[in-house]
């Protein structure tokens, strides 16, 4: 059985989230998730060939299609879903 790194809540095989504090799962202890109506900052840039620029606060969270995120920063990881 896994524990929540921010309480020390039991968490369920395959959880997401803390069910007792709402952490997402894998979270880095000691960053808060990001507020719910904390709005995403991205531009989109271009004309023909169009980038949308991403950037993520502590704790949030950017899914995309396989083979369609041309490149990344450094500081981002990758994990599958």
């Amino acid at each position: 059985m896994t524990y929540c790194s921010s309480c020390g809540g039991p968490l369920a095989d395959g959880a997401r989230f803390c069910t007792a504090c709402g952490t997402p799962v894998g979270a880095v202890a000691g960053i808060p998730p990001p507020a719910a109506s904390d709005p995403l900052d991205y531009t989109i840039q271009g004309d023909n060939l169009q980038i949308a620029r991403v950037r993520l606060k502590p704790g949030q969270e950017v899914y995309a299609e396989a083979g369609k995120m041309v490149y990344k920063t450094a500081n981002v990881q990758w994990t599958r879903a």
